[in-house]
């Protein structure tokens, strides 16, 4: 469970929060990946990147502002939906304790050469870690991709290794 911290409780946070609680829930389902959990966490920690997060909001602002207060929790429940190569999908649901679904989030990540982070890899034990794998819930839509206006606007930046905050 994760309490609803100030910073979280605005509708206006509620991405950020969100993505933090599935991010730091995937430590957690590591933990129980039979013969190689440590070494999951270890990957996850240091030599894996997140290539993309789809949030699904099952709820709107209005309910959201109801059942974010200060003694709210949300649980999380993660679980492995596919193992690639050198990639491999998380999935998780995040839920008030009242047991309503605030948000499902489908997390593509990928394996990088700890040395440059730079290049992916393949997966460590691939055939123990595809053993863990769980039905995932179906998202109710796929976005819809439309060709970029001519005038639209791209915000590109470099991040470099030492701009992260390695502490979480």
């Amino acid at each position: 469970s994760f309490p609803l911290l100030f910073r979280s409780q605005s509708p206006n946070a509620a991405v950020g929060a969100i993505l933090e609680w599935s991010d730091v829930a995937q430590g957690f389902l590591y933990h129980g990946v039979a013969g190689v959990g440590q070494e999951l966490i270890d990957l996850w920690s240091a030599s894996s990147v997140m290539r993309s997060n789809l949030v699904n909001f099952k709820m709107d602002v209005h309910r959201w502002r109801q059942l974010a207060t200060w003694d709210s929790q949300v649980q999380a429940s993660t679980i492995l939906t596919k193992v690639g190569r050198t990639s491999w999908g998380i999935q998780t649901s995040l839920r008030f304790t009242t047991g309503e679904l605030l948000a499902v989030v489908d997390t593509a990540m990928v394996a990088v050469d700890s040395e440059t982070h730079s290049k992916s890899v393949p997966l460590p034990n691939r055939e123990m870690i595809a053993a863990a794998i769980q039905k995932a819930e179906p998202c109710s839509a796929s976005p819809v991709v439309e060709a970029q206006p001519a005038d639209a606007f791209i915000w590109r930046f470099e991040v470099r290794e030492s701009d992260c905050d390695l502490l979480g």
